[in-house]
């Protein structure tokens, strides 16, 4: 019989009364959360505790549940059959548990989406904890009405949403540097909960002109936001029309789950207003200043032509002041002002102008003048610019109107379309495309070309793209041509008629020069004969000389007559060489050149010079390449010839500057740089040397660039001093002209580049001097926030080495720092209701010897969470009822309270007799529902609690500290002990309750105990922890002498060497010994522990007299030390102190020469060495050779045995022979413990690098020591585990070639045997099996394969077009997982557009008001970053729209009076006037349409611009009246007869009434553009159908 009824509560204690209530907790889910599979939607059902199996038929289990709404059911909570919210479900109780008898129960499932924050933002219809009405009717029995309260559980599903897209501020360019605004930014998030929390940011920039996130920053404080000024603001640096700063911010939440965090985005324009902070400069080349005005001539202009003197248009801005501009001429080709600002000079006319330049419009009248030297020189401001025109199978050309290396251009290939990358080269300098590998008749690709100008350094050059199309064409006969190995292509033809052989193709003798063909001829019956033909191809002069260099560079000294330069070599591929050199262009009238060999002769004293030289062999080709000719001394003035400088080592003597150590040159520029600091400690000048060949004396000065006088130069001695201290940060490096003069005022000048090295004088700054973070209050170990600092010195200088926490801050034990990432923790729980707010003092240190430190506050709020337990202030109650009272009557009301910030307590009774009351879950009031008989029971008891504090016990008081407990205090580690190591045990043990925080016991460092109560209480224990360090190993004495007898036999010991170390403990104290040389000592010494022994005899090689043995010795500690010398023994060898030895032990002697029949007798002796006569003997009369002693007993592997036979006559006749005998001791072969092993790696795993597999633990040799027990390995059998994978002998696996050519696979199998080294050896009897994954790189993918949108031109630099997504297979490997973007544009795109490389998000990068490009193809790569990198691309196409605003009137009403006698046509006075905003044609061009009021003026005239029209918002009207006489007058009051008196005075005698029937036109203004807009106006009209509308002149006739 079941315990339980059908339809009771088993769920667990649920409240009494009229409704019991059940209370759920339920996660919100939307369509895709429902789609999961079961298994992932546990937190969207929920077990309801009734007792029973739905729609059974049992009598004791059958149920059956409904749902319905209550009152206060929200609305969205539908029960209609077809979109239920909710669904019912019988289901397996968790874990196999089992409820009276049944292991299911009923579960309640959200089955439609079901939204915690409602369908607004209001929080009006919200949906976080509601009631539903749960019907029980069991299949027998009573039914049963429960309240299900469902709390709805929040999930991080709406990011944060900024109240505005684009926020503005202004700010003064004065602006202090920590300042804080005050802005409107403001956002919201619909969560609840950390999942409403968000934190403002700024999102960094890609420092493009208007990026601002290195200018500002952003402080969070509660619903406040500020912008901070972090770096000094320059008005004048921006650029005109855009004096203003672009940042990103971003709001992003702080869900739990950090991986689930949302972010929403904004856009904050500061706009920088301009202060009067500056005085009027003028610019010239070699002064470096912030003034905004720069006076420069036009390069481009010709000669005699006028040259403009402009503001520099990077500073064209002056809104404090106007400036007025007086030109002095000195000569009599002055410059003529035309206006203000703009002036024109002509080129190499005029040396110098005296120019003041003065504000007209301040107070201060400020003024700066100057005397201007004009000098146009060459900037590298052209790319090199291909021909215009489609290529098709042709070569690009392309040319740079620069001049000198700026102008030449080198090309280079970028990608190939259709797989072609490989199939095409480029020569760099012609630009000329061939062909490399084969290609198909038919085959389209096209060519992405880049050239690039040779501008130094490589940073400033500039490059420009153009397309190639290339199709394959057919050879016309369909034969497939026949290649060799040089890549020369030809084609042979035999025809099988005539038996005439030709080619079909232009043979090349130099690809290939002879031929060997198989010519067979066969009759009608099928007999045929082959011979063979040789065809040698005979050379033409079709091949031009080519020089072996294309760039030729010789030095040569000053003043040198009929000096060798050089030798330029050109070579013929024909076989007729015919080789005659000779100059092509320029001044060679100094040189002269060998025809025949090339060589260069100085003729006449040089100056500089560049020398083209041109190379031909009688045939119509030539070759072409330049010779630069560098002198290393040079008169003044001579700067116009372009030169290569090259840095010569010559003595002073010499005449050439010396200290070469001290500064190096550029080749191609001649800039003259230093290479290390120019002082020292003892030394703080450098000297500048120079010599006058005419042995003159030589005066020094800095002709330019000393402008603020930082440097003095000795003007006898060259000697550079500086005036001041200098300040890397404010100015890193110097241009120095230093200018050497003779007495005779011939001059030389040079550049001097000064760096100055860094030195650590700036602390730490912190990107923000306040930071406020929140964290929630209850976890240990939370990450509150991230603080972040820089330095502006350079390398260790301002490199942040550490942050940490002040041990003053006011909360320093409850936070810890990460001291690299700057990552801030709790160290414990924090709680709200005692301290609501804490302050840090973080510390950032740089890495210098010397280092310093920035700090910063911190303020870190704490947020509350629901976890104080409602308590009762009093603890009983006693009230007295009369029996009579009346139900419904209120009786009581008990009251809790809760510490939280949002209060939560629900009321219910716990235990007693509570059945005829009943209490309000929200008010704690208690009502009488149910009579009382008082003489049934008087007195009724029974307990009130909360649901938060119903299973809440006696809270604990945190009264016991903890208490330490170690079992050594003084603890030894060796320094080399591992990370993480543990090198003492302590224990600790709190007094307290268990399981809450004041029994939790937290370790700190200095090996104190604190418990996490409130307050904490703390035990602290002294460590004494001695670090033991290795220490080197030494020889008592570095030298021996000894002497060995040459008889000694191999493996005795000679000596035993004495070393000492130091070291107390294992393995620092073990010391090995091993021989290093010399060759011969390694041959026949050996080392067993610390004795020398022999591992050969002496008496092998008898020339030998004196050893050298050199003894290296180490310890066993980690790393090994070796001892700082090596040992040298002197070992000599003593030979023939020794009596001889007899190889016989039995010798016969005939003592008469009677012949013996014994002579045929045999017997037999022997000698054995290395002790063999004690374990073996030989039968002397059969010769067997036998063992008397146990091999086991003796380590020798082998035996040598000297056998002598003598015959029985007299003399005795003997014979000898040697016997060797091998002791076969390898018994074991060895055994793997471990078969299989698996290891993963990257395909770019470096060759040679261990795989790091372990193999020599995994396999064992039974023997006994020796070679017997050393294990090798070897990898056996074939393919592709063989091929690309390697083993030695030690069992360490490596790569033999790289994996990235083996795509076939991702996955090896190596078979490994181990063998020992015994004689003979074994090998183990199965394999070991290592399987190798290789992960491989492969392709990110672009989520779409075409992107398109549009802009409108007015957007600002730095507004999001497109944001790109890519999705990388690999993800999560870090070696190929990370994607970068780059941006490829096609024609100007890229000057427009960029794309951030970690986003994807396409930006504006220039104004494209200017552009004049209605739409751009940008080709975007996504790549990552493997090696080498693969990737996606995908070309965006972006339409500007530029017709953004509707033509305007710029007046509403008109109106004139016309004469009805007015010609048709003429105009009648009046003129429309219209205002259109867009910025460029035809979008701002207008035409009008005009309509009556009731009848449309017929359009069809009207001349529409673009792709639709726009039309303006307002209305004009234009009032016409006419003055006509269309109809004729008509009296009113006529006929009239009236009488008058004949003395009537003058006046009126009677009015005559008349009137005249005689009458509106509507005007459409439209413009251009695309899509065009339009505007209509009610014209009035007396007549409305003789006007017409003049569509140009926008006048009505």
């Amino acid at each position: 019989m079941n315990a339980q009824s059908a339809c009771e509560y088993v769920g667990g204690t649920q409240s009494s009364g009229s409704n019991p209530t059940i209370t759920i907790s339920l996660s919100e889910a939307n369509k895709t959360d429902l789609s999961k599979p079961d298994s992932e939607k546990a937190a969207y059902r929920a077990y309801i505790g009734l007792y029973g199996i739905l729609n059974s038929n049992d009598a004791a289990t059958g149920i059956s549940v409904s749902l319905s709404a209550l009152p206060s059911t929200p609305s969205v909570i539908s029960f209609h059959p077809n979109n239920a919210t909710f669904t019912l479900l019988q289901r397996e109780l968790p874990s196999n548990s089992t409820v009276g008898g049944l292991n299911s129960g009923v579960f309640i499932e959200i089955q439609n989406p079901l939204d915690r924050e409602g369908p607004t933002a209001s929080p009006i219809d919200d949906v976080y904890r509601f009631d539903l009405l749960a019907t029980c009717t069991p299949r027998a029995g009573s039914i049963i009405i429960y309240t299900l309260t469902v709390i709805l559980g929040d999930v991080n599903d709406n990011a944060p949403q900024f109240s505005n897209s684009n926020y503005y501020l202004s700010v003064n360019e004065l602006t202090p540097i920590g300042v804080s605004i005050v802005t409107d930014i403001a956002a919201t998030d619909q969560d609840s909960g950390t999942n409403a929390q968000f934190d403002i940011s700024i999102i960094p920039g890609l420092g493009g002109r208007v990026d601002g996130s290195q200018e500002f920053g952003l402080i969070q404080d509660g619903t406040r936001v500020y912008v901070v000024v972090k770096s000094t603001l320059e008005f004048e640096s921006l650029t005109q029309g855009q004096t203003y700063y672009v940042l990103e911010i971003a709001a992003v939440d702080r869900p739990v789950d950090t991986n689930q965090r949302k972010t929403g985005t904004a856009t904050l324009t500061v706009s920088i207003l301009d202060n009067n902070d500056l005085d009027p400069e003028f610019l010239y080349t070699g002064c470096t200043t912030d003034n905004p005005l720069t006076i420069y001539t036009n390069k481009n202009d010709s000669k005699g032509q006028p040259q403009q003197a402009m503001e520099s248009t990077n500073m064209e801005r002056f809104t404090s002041a106007a400036v007025d501009i007086t030109v002095e001429p000195s000569n009599d080709n002055a410059p003529i002002l035309s206006i203000p600002f703009v002036g024109y000079i002509y080129e190499n006319s005029l040396n110098e102008t005296y120019i003041t330049a003065r504000e007209t419009n301040t107070v201060e009248q400020r003024n700066v003048s100057m005397v201007m030297v004009v000098n146009i020189v060459d900037v590298n401001d052209n790319a090199p610019q291909f021909t215009p025109g489609t290529y098709v199978a042709s070569v690009p050309a392309a040319t740079d109107v620069d001049t000198g290396l700026r102008g030449r251009v080198m090309y280079e290939i970028l990608r190939v379309s259709n797989n072609g990358l490989g199939k095409f080269a480029i020569v760099e300098i012609s630009g000329n495309i061939t062909v490399t590998s084969t290609v198909n008749a038919g085959d389209k690709y096209t060519i992405a070309v880049k050239a690039t100008d040779l501008t130094l350094p490589d940073a400033n050059r500039r490059s420009n793209i153009a397309l190639v199309d290339v199709e394959v064409m057919s050879n016309g006969n369909n034969k497939a041509p026949a290649t060799d190995p040089e890549g020369g292509v030809y084609i042979l033809e035999y025809q099988a008629a005539t038996g005439k052989i030709i080619n079909n193709g232009v043979l090349d003798r130099e690809a290939l020069s002879q031929f060997t063909l198989a010519i067979t001829v066969q009759d009608a019956s099928g007999l045929s004969s082959t011979t063979t033909l040789y065809i040698a191809i005979t050379d033409i002069n079709d091949n031009a000389p080519v020089f072996q260099q294309s760039l030729y560079i010789f030095n040569v000294e000053e003043g040198k007559i009929s000096e060798k330069v050089g030798t330029v070599k050109a070579q013929d591929d024909d076989t007729v060489k015919n080789i005659n050199y000779k100059f092509k262009d320029g001044d060679f009238s100094k040189f002269s050149i060998g025809r025949l060999n090339g060589q260069i002769f100085l003729n006449l004293p040089l100056d500089y010079e560049t020398k083209k030289l041109i190379v031909n062999d009688n045939s119509p080709v030539i070759s072409v390449a330049n010779a630069y000719i560098s002198v290393l001394e040079t008169e003044p003035g001579t700067n116009n010839s372009e030169v290569v400088w090259k840095v010569t080592n010559v003595t002073s003597n010499a005449g050439s500057r010396s200290k070469k150590d001290l500064f190096d040159i550029i080749p191609n520029t001649g800039q003259l740089i230093v290479r290390r600091p120019l002082y020292s400690d003892t030394d703080k000048a450098t000297q500048y040397y120079a010599t006058d060949p005419e042995g003159g004396v030589l005066y020094f000065r800095i002709s330019n660039g000393n402008r603020l006088n930082f440097f003095n130069i000795g003007p006898n001695t060259g000697k550079i001093i500086n005036n001041g201290v200098l300040d890397r940060e404010a100015l890193s490096q110097f241009t120095l002209a230093i200018t050497v003069q003779d007495a005779s005022g011939l001059s030389s000048t040079t550049t001097l580049y000064i760096t100055i090295t860094d030195i650590n004088d700036n602390a730490p700054v912190f990107q923000q001097s306040l930071y406020i973070f929140n964290v929630e209050e209850g976890k240990i170990s939370e990450k509150v926030g991230t603080v972040k600092a820089v330095d502006m010195d350079e390398n260790s200088n301002g490199n942040i080495q550490t942050y940490s926490i002040s041990p003053f801050s006011q909360s320093f034990n409850l936070f810890y720092i990460n001291s690299v990432t700057g990552d801030i923790y709790t160290s414990r729980a924090l709680d709200y209701e005692s301290q609501r707010l804490h302050r840090l003092l973080v510390l950032a240190s740089d890495q210098a010897s010397d280092s310093r430190t920035g700090t910063t506050t911190v303020s870190i709020y704490v947020t509350d969470v629901s976890d104080a337990i409602p308590y009762f202030p009093k603890s009983s109650h006693d009230i007295f009822v009369p029996e009579n009272i009346v139900q419904g009557t209120l009786l009581l009301t008990v009251t809790a309270q809760d510490d939280d910030t949002v209060k939560n307590i629900n009321y219910k009774f716990k235990d007693g007799d509570f059945s005829k009351f009943s209490i309000g879950r929200l008010n704690g009031q208690i009502f009488l529902n149910l009579p009382l008989d008082y003489e049934t029971k008087k007195l009724y008891e029974f307990s009130v609690t909360t649901f938060e504090g119903e299973n809440a016990s006696t809270l604990d008081v945190n009264d016991n500290p903890p208490v330490i407990s170690v079992t050594n205090a003084y603890i030894s580690v060796l320094e080399t002990e591992p990370v993480s190591s543990v090198i003492a045990v302590l224990n600790a043990r709190d007094n307290d309750q268990q399981g809450t925080n004041n029994s939790e016991v937290l370790w700190k460092v200095n090996v104190q105990a604190q418990d996490l109560g409130v307050p904490p209480l703390t035990a602290v224990k002294v460590l004494t922890v001695e670090v033991i360090r290795n220490k080197a190993p030494r020889f008592n004495s570095s030298s021996f002498l000894i002497h060995v007898n040459s008889s000694k036999e191999p493996s005795s010991s000679l000596f035993t060497y004495p070393a000492t170390d130091d070291d107390q403990m294992a393995p620092h104290n073990w010391i090995m010994y091993n021989i290093t040389g010399d060759d011969t000592a390694l041959d026949y010494f050996t080392m067993q522990g610390n004795r020398l022994q022999l591992k050969r005899s002496p008496a092998d090689n008898p020339s030998i007299s004196v050893f050298t043995v050199r003894i290296r010795i180490q310890d066993n500690g980690s790393p090994t030390l070796y001892g700082d010398e090596e040992a040298i023994v002197t070992v000599n060898v003593i030979r023939g102190t020794n009596s001889g030895i007899f190889f016989m032990k039995t010798y016969y002697v005939q003592l008469n020469d009677i012949v013996d029949n014994n002579s045929a007798t045999i017997t037999y002796s022997m000698i054995g060495n290395n002790n063999g006569d004690q374990f073996f003997n030989i039968d002397i009369n059969t010769g067997q050779i036998k063992t008397i002693r146990k091999l086991s007993t003796d380590t020798t592997s082998q035996f040598t045995l000297l056998v002598i036979a003598s015959d029985g006559g007299s003399p005795p006749k003997t014979a000898n022979t040697f016997v060797y005998i091998k002791i076969v001791r390898n018994f074991h072969a060895p055994e793997w413990i471990q078969t299989s092993f698996s290891v993963t790696l990257l395909d770019t795993h470096s060759l040679d690098d261990s795989l790091n597999v372990d193999l020599t633990s995994s396999v064992q040799d039974l023997d006994v020591g020796g070679n017997n027990k050393a294990v090798v390995f070897k990898l056996v059998g074939t393919g592709a585990a063989v091929k690309y994978f390697q083993i030695n002998e030690s069992g360490e696996i490596s790569l033999k070639r790289s994996l990235q050519h083996d795509t076939s696979t991702n996955q090896y199998l190596l078979y490994i045997t181990a063998s020992d080294l015994g004689d003979p050896p074994k090998v183990s009897t199965g394999t070991a099996t290592v399987k190798v994954t290789v992960l491989h790189n492969r392709a990110p993918v672009l989520t779409a394969s075409t992107y398109s949108t549009s802009v409108n031109e007015d957007k600002p630099v730095g507004t999001v077009v497109s944001r790109l997504t890519a999705t990388d297979p690999d993800v999560g490997v870090a070696q190929f997982g990370d994607l970068t973007f780059h941006l490829e544009g096609f024609d100007t795109a890229s000057q427009y557009f960029q794309v951030n490389p970690s986003s994807g998000v396409l930006l504006i990068k220039d104004s494209l008001a200017t552009s004049g490009v209605d739409q751009f193809q940008v080709l975007v790569r996504v790549s990552d970053n493997g090696k080498p990198p693969l990737y996606d691309e995908v070309i965006i196409k972006v339409r500007v729209v530029r017709n953004l605003y509707p033509p305007e009137f710029r007046q509403l009403n008109y109106s004139v009076t016309i004469l009805e006698s007015e010609p048709a046509g003429d105009p009648v006075g009046v003129t429309i006037k219209v205002l259109d905003r867009d910025q460029s044609a035809p979008n701002n061009k207008v035409k009008f349409t005009g309509t009556s009021i009731d009848d449309t003026v017929d359009g069809s005239s009207c001349i529409r611009y673009g792709n639709s029209i726009t039309k303006s918002q307002q209305t004009a009207t234009v009032a016409i009246t006419v003055q006509r006489n269309r109809y004729s007058p008509k009296f009113k009051n006529l006929p009239s007869t009236n009488s008058i008196e004949y003395n009537n005075p003058l006046g009126v005698v009677y009015v005559v009434q008349a009137s005249d029937d005689d009458p509106v036109l509507a005007v459409r203004v439209q413009d251009g553009g695309n899509p065009a807009r339009e505007s209509i106006e009610m014209l009035v009209f007396t007549n409305k159908y003789l006007f017409i509308l003049n569509f140009v002149t926008f006048s009505i006739k």
